[in-house]
């Protein structure tokens, strides 16, 4: 039996989700499975964007996976099932890279050979805004390249609750994408619609109840298909890595 991650999952890791790392020892990158979290007396189920702290404990179940990341940037994947001790896992991090480890560094490589090292949204420490919501941008940037359609947006709230609109506008600031939701999370096609002919996006969220309350302009850019070659080679690569005879 083979076990395959797929490609598209990977890239979500990797390149297409920006996340926040504040005090908590992880955050929770992805998670395949009904793999759950405790953090008090009783067992919930774990949430992609969830923090982890060292007090806390979570538990794989059976062919599922959980991908986390450090507060240091470092990523580990948990796929054998079991339960985990946060502490435990954060005294481990000093280790060999794993393949999204490997991943984020060729990136970061790439970038750097580029002029282009913080335009990048891979994994690790990021920038927060001073605005009532704050987007998941990566570190002293505010610009990202994204490798897969599937755009993963997350954010926090200075006060949880209520509904928040998500848009998406072109550089003519004129709106492209507009959702509604409850959630802190969300996932978007940008090669959908009007989106799909743009090079460049901002994104901004709001508060429904109250527009005063609202994030700063995130701008991210798709990677033009010149670009793409090498990142497509090296992403097969690291798909080869991950399959293995069990």
């Amino acid at each position: 039996m083979k076990k395959l991650i797929s490609l598209s999952f990977l890239c979500f890791l990797c390149v297409s989700v920006v996340l926040a790392q504040d005090d908590a020892a992880f955050v929770v990158m992805g998670t395949k499975g009904p793999n759950q979290v405790k953090s008090g007396e009783s067992w919930e189920p774990i949430k992609a964007f969830s923090k982890l702290n060292a007090s806390d404990a979570v538990k794989v179940s059976d062919n599922s996976y959980l991908g986390l990341s450090h507060s240091s940037g470092r990523v580990i994947e948990l796929t054998k099932s079991g339960e985990y001790n946060v502490a435990d896992l954060a005294g481990k991090i000093t280790g060999s890279s794993s393949v999204l480890n490997k991943y984020t560094e060729f990136i970061l490589s790439k970038n750097s050979a580029d002029g282009k090292a913080n335009r990048l949204a891979a994994t690790g420490a990021v920038h927060r805004g001073i605005n009532d919501i704050k987007l998941f941008i990566p570190t002293d940037s505010k610009m990202a390249e994204v490798y897969n359609q599937n755009l993963q947006i997350g954010w926090e709230a200075a006060s949880s609750g209520g509904t928040y609109i998500v848009t998406l506008k072109d550089v003519f600031d004129d709106v492209v994408f507009r959702k509604e939701t409850s959630d802190q999370h969300i996932e978007v096609n940008i090669n959908e619609g009007k989106m799909a002919k743009e090079p460049q996006l901002f994104i901004e969220v709001i508060s429904k109840e109250d527009h005063k309350k609202k994030s700063e302009k995130l701008l991210i850019k798709k990677i033009p298909p010149a670009d793409r070659g090498p990142l497509d080679q090296k992403i097969q690569e690291i798909n080869l890595d991950l399959t293995e005879d069990t």
